[in-house]
């Protein structure tokens, strides 16, 4: 991956509101704003903060690839917003507004605001596009005095920390082309954030009505790869660590866990470090996974080339000698109980059958 989402520097917003589908068929015309947002300068940082913990390397973003590129697509509309002057940008962004609409084909799907902005990232002032579906959400606001602290209702409130309350697609320019007409899908990096696509549940399923109807956007077809990858790298750490078998053991089957038990729809390099590994050994984690070419950004968890191996778990001992068992339920078939004087104490569940 390309990308490297810091530094983000928004310069034009602008902000429509969408509807959820209504009983009959046909869509509820969006309000399409005129104007531009402007945000005073703490609003702004906050919205580019927002940004960037959702679309960061140490977010759940995920990369993926443009699959519609036809003159009605998102991918073509974002074109014309990265160098187009502020009427076009009103105006394209308006015809989004619609497709975001129409590509809200349920009637489950809320309504919400969606917010358009482009600007610059990195250090080395890449070009972007941003497109965020935000849903309207109740909260409360204080007015604080010396003597008194009073709560005011607010009945719409956007873009709070809440990450589940808004999907995120931005079109990153990785190369710009001489002629702007001569753009190709290949030209972006593409980050996809909806907090639904962490699950492997309807939800998740309800999600690709952004990333994949409006965005036109399509999971990386590497991702069997990268899984694959993840796994291998991450067990080639564990076994080459300065700790007890014993903890390693502990450390291969929280990625047993982490690959076929967890219900998420995503695997990353710190999700794996912050929720299994001791603090002091993420960092030297993350440097072997990065020095292994792996994306620091999550992607997307595809088990189809290591079905078979995660299906039995195997301990190796030094005498030759293996121990081969389901991985579901390993831990309570296998029990490993200690090493007295060069043996180890092995409990394992049910009585002898047969013999080869």
């Amino acid at each position: 991956m390309t990308i490297q989402l810091v530094n983000l520097r928004i310069n034009r917003i602008i902000a429509h509101q969408v509807f959820e589908r209504p009983i009959t068929s046909d869509i509820t015309e969006p309000i399409y704003s005129q104007q531009f947002t402007v945000l005073d300068p703490s609003g702004l940082n906050a919205l580019q903060t927002r940004i960037t913990e959702a679309l960061g390397n140490d977010s759940h973003s995920i990369e993926m690839y443009v699959a519609q590129s036809d003159a009605a697509s998102v991918y073509s509309e974002c074109n014309k917003l990265l160098s187009c002057d502020d009427t076009t940008f009103v105006s394209v962004s308006q015809q989004l507004a619609k497709k975001l609409a129409q590509s809200q084909t349920s009637r489950n799907i809320p309504g919400g605001i969606l917010v358009i902005f482009d600007g610059l990232v990195g250090n080395d002032n890449k070009r972007i596009v941003g497109l965020i579906k935000a849903e309207i959400q109740e909260g409360f606001g204080i007015q604080a005095t010396t003597s008194t602290v009073l709560l005011t209702f607010i009945a719409k409130l956007l873009l709070t920390p809440a990450q589940k309350f808004y999907k995120i697609g931005a079109f990153v320019e990785t190369d710009r082309p001489d002629n702007e007409e001569h753009r190709v899908p290949e030209s972006y990096d593409v980050l996809v954030y909806d907090h639904n696509l962490m699950t492997r549940t309807e939800a998740g399923q309800a999600a690709k009505y952004f990333y994949e109807t409006f965005l036109g956007c399509m999971f990386s077809p590497s991702n069997k790869k990268l899984t694959n990858d993840f796994f291998y790298n991450t067990r080639d750490y564990i076994e080459n660590l300065p700790i007890e078998n014993q903890d390693k053991l502990d450390l291969h089957d929280s990625l047993y866990s982490y690959l076929k038990v967890s219900q998420s729809n995503i695997i990353g390099i710190n999700g794996f470090a912050q929720d299994y590994l001791a603090p002091e050994l993420r960092d030297g984690y993350r440097a072997h996974m990065v020095d292994k070419k792996f994306p620091e950004n999550a992607v997307t968890k595809d088990l189809e080339y290591l079905k078979n191996k995660l299906r039995k778990r195997q301990v190796h001992f030094t005498s030759q000698v293996s121990i081969t068992a389901p991985s579901d339920g390993f831990d309570d078939l296998v029990k490993i109980r200690g090493i007295e004087e060069g043996m180890t104490i092995v409990a394992i569940k049910g009585t002898i059958e047969r013999t080869e």
